[in-house]
């Protein structure tokens, strides 16, 4: 069918059409009178046939020759039927005749459905291109969130987005998809911040508003001087890969008003956080944080909000504070120039690099090993048994000594105090000592510590652990008859103590110093050194301890030396005790009764010697919270060693807390029911109570790791959004490499993830 436009242009084209240029409407050739009949020269009639009838193109608009009429290009004086495949003359009344055939209707009728079917071919290939390009755009999408989850995984700038994706598109010159990506600083961030933090937020919310969770928070402050509340959150996972698996998790990093941090606004900054996110107080059954009296008071804390809220919660304090705050207060009982002196050595020797290597040259040149003095941090947790252990290495070298001997020979007026304060430190006999009383003393601490640092289910060795710890301390000045009443008995009195450590007490109490004379001190330190324990290093260190020069007046003094640092080190002994009585859950019955999620503890028979005979005091504590029918629990409990197959003790006990449950619950009765069902979820409830605070402190470890100075301008929610990501990851045990972008981050990859709250 023809337009007006195309037969004007038709006309334009066919001078020869049968079109009245002088008016607008059209007429045929013939329809004036014909012309008299004339003879030609010869004498003959001329031809009676009709002029031949030229092609009209204002034909093509009429419906009854429309789809299957057609010009001939290079014969205006015939017509065309596609339908007939059929060339014939360009008269109407042919044509209608034609139209007006039995064969030629049927040819149309076949011909229309030919194009309804090329019009569905050709709607099906549009989709197949629309489906293709959606693909694509998929495909494109996934590569810029996959790229935004390293840049947030890796604590990479935003800022490098750009120049990244350039080099990419360099080199990977053949890839549609990466020549089509776009990934600038802005939508890098706003990838992070809402498609892949918010997808993993809101999983995490609809995780916790179905399974008990515990929660533990700790303040931090960053480079940028802004104070924070981070909200960590450890819970059994509903949902695989990580179904009835432990993950621990930040769920925000709340601001705080830096003008008011009391226990009111951290209450405050928590109960916004779970209402934003619609997670019910009622699923919180545990908190872990530090000793902080903000956090933990009994009155106006954020622990008694939490408690009002959740009376079945359960205080955890964090064990690996408890046992640093031990250390740090007993150390505090020995003179103040041992740790002194490691922290001015390590100053001296890093704080400047020509010094540093001085040492070098000197332990190059007596072929020793090449070691640099750490320095103590009060931040750090285990730091300072390292220092001590590194110290005593140099120590033995001839390189230290070696070389503060030349910086001070070099010296004469001593205008360098710390080279000649710190020779004679090392000179000095019971500095080595001290050093290896220490070194004795705090591996014990830190092994302690290091455990509860563990992201593993350890809520069940507390109590066995802290009782552990404390004989082991103990052992090594209070008698063996008291071994088995650490908890109860005053560590500090002297009939608890054995025989050398009550001379050092009497005598402390009842002569001043300067009345003792040299006897009662040599009858003193003849005791048998085998009665309190400072460890083999101090007690080779003290042995070979001379008096110089060797005379009456020198052993008197070395003799009192030697029982001040006993009694020293008893101080130290004590204060530990009295702090991990106070500081550690010695008495706590409930944290006694979690060991029986240890497969060694509900395989061994109750009626065996230290077995663990009852649960009650814990199932009465969460029989309402977690509807369990307790005398049904307390039954289970006691069947769980002969129900589960001999064959099958050795494999749960080789097995973690969690995978060990996870059999439990798949065992059946013979009518296909749960056979521990009262007792497995009570262990799910236990299993995500916190045993130390350690997952908020690298939580807040990310924070400083990722706001530096250079950095220092990132929003608050860009920097929430890093934490979530990568906490997330962690407990997934992905990074962004095996990180897998689903549809809910491709649905909200949009225009709208530019907004910003």
């Amino acid at each position: 069918v023809m337009d007006a436009n195309e037969i004007e242009s038709f006309l334009e084209d066919d001078p020869t059409g049968d079109f009245d240029n002088s008016g607008s409407g059209t007429r045929e050739v013939f329809s004036s009178p014909p012309a008299k009949k004339q003879k030609t020269c010869s004498g003959k009639k001329p031809s009676t046939s009709p002029k031949p009838k030229t092609f009209q193109a204002i034909w093509l608009t009429e419906s009854k020759f429309s789809g299957w009429l057609k010009r001939v290009a290079d014969d205006p004086y015939s017509a065309y039927c596609s339908a007939c495949n059929k060339k014939m003359k360009a008269g109407k009344s042919e044509l209608e005749k034609h139209a007006e055939g039995k064969v030629h209707k049927n040819k149309v009728t076949e011909i229309g459905g030919i194009h309804n079917l090329a019009n569905m071919l050709q709607g099906s290939k549009a989709a197949e291109a629309a489906a293709e390009a959606k693909k694509h755009a998929d495909k494109v999408k996934t590569a810029e969130i996959q790229f935004a989850s390293f840049f947030a995984d890796n604590n990479v700038s935003f800022r490098t987005a750009t120049e990244l994706i350039g080099v990419q598109k360099k080199v990977i010159n053949d890839s549609k998809i990466v020549q089509d990506m776009t990934l600038g600083p802005d939508k890098c961030n706003a990838i992070v911040r809402n498609v892949i933090a918010k997808v993993e937020v809101e999983e995490l919310s609809e995780d916790l508003r179905q399974t008990w969770f515990s929660v533990m928070v700790d303040e931090s402050t960053d480079q940028g001087g802004d104070k924070a509340l981070i909200i960590v959150v450890k819970f059994l996972s509903p949902r695989a890969p990580m179904k009835h698996k432990t993950r621990v998790t930040v769920l925000e990093l709340a601001r705080l008003n830096s003008t008011d941090c009391s226990a009111e606004a951290l209450w405050d900054a928590y109960d916004k956080v779970l209402q934003k996110h619609n997670i019910p107080h009622d699923n919180c059954i545990g908190l872990g944080t530090d000793g902080a009296a903000v956090m933990v008071g009994r009155n106006n804390s954020f622990w008694s909000g939490l408690k009002a809220r959740c009376p079945w919660a359960i205080l955890i304090p964090c064990t690996c504070h408890s046992s640093a705050k031990v250390s740090s207060l007993a150390c505090a009982r020995l003179p103040p120039n041992v740790e002194k002196h490691l922290r001015m050595l390590s100053t001296y020797l890093g704080g400047s690099p020509k010094r540093s290597a001085e040492l070098r040259q000197f332990q190059e040149e007596y072929n020793e090993e090449m070691k640099k003095m750490l320095k103590p941090a009060a931040t750090r947790w285990l730091v300072l048994h390292s220092c001590v252990e590194r110290y005593l290495i140099l120590r033995e070298q001839k390189a230290l000594q070696g070389f503060f001997e030349l910086r001070c020979f070099e010296d004469p007026d001593k205008k360098d105090k710390e080279a000649h304060e710190i020779l004679a430190e090392i000179k000095n006999p019971f500095t080595k000592a001290y050093m290896e009383f220490l070194s004795y003393v705090l591996n014990v601490m830190n092994e302690f510590n290091a455990l509860f640092q563990s992201k593993s289910v350890l809520i069940h060795k507390i109590y066995e652990r802290s009782h552990a710890l404390m004989k082991t301390l103990c052992m090594n000045f209070i008698k063996e008859e008291y071994l088995d009443k650490l908890a109860d008995i005053n560590v500090s009195n002297p009939h608890h103590l054995v025989r050398e450590t009550t001379c050092l007490v009497s005598y402390e109490r009842e002569f001043p110093w300067s009345s003792l004379i040299f006897l009662t001190l040599s009858y003193l330190l003849q005791l048998s050194e085998d009665e309190v324990e400072y460890g083999p290093g101090c007690a080779e260190a003290l042995r070979n301890i001379t008096p110089t020069p060797d005379n009456p007046n020198t052993r008197q003094q070395l003799a009192r030396d030697i029982l001040a640092f006993k009694q020293r080190c008893l101080n130290f002994y004590t204060t530990a005790g009295r702090e991990i009585q106070n500081r550690l859950p010695l008495k706590d019955e409930i944290l006694r009764q979690a060991a029986f999620l240890d497969p060694a503890v509900f395989l061994k028979p109750r009626s065996e010697p230290g077995a663990l005979k009852d649960i009650n005091t814990l199932v009465m504590h969460y029989k309402e919270k977690l509807q369990l029918d307790a005398n049904a629990t307390v039954m289970e409990w006691g069947k769980v060693p002969h129900t589960v197959p001999n064959h099958m003790h050795a494999k749960l006990k080789d097995m973690s807390v969690e995978d060990a449950w996870d059999e439990l619950r798949c065992m059946k009765t013979g009518d296909e029911r749960p056979t521990f069902p009262n007792l497995v979820k009570l262990a799910e409830a236990v299993m995500v109570l916190p045993h130390s605070n350690a997952d908020a402190e690298r939580g807040i470890s990310i924070v400083t790791d990722v706001r530096t100075k250079k950095r220092n301008r990132m929003g608050a929610a860009c920097l929430n959004s890093i934490c979530v990501v990568r906490t997330a990851f962690k407990s997934k045990g992905i990074d962004c490499v095996t990180f897998k972008v689903g549809p809910k981050h491709l649905a909200k990859h949009n225009k709208d993830m530019y907004k910003r709250e």
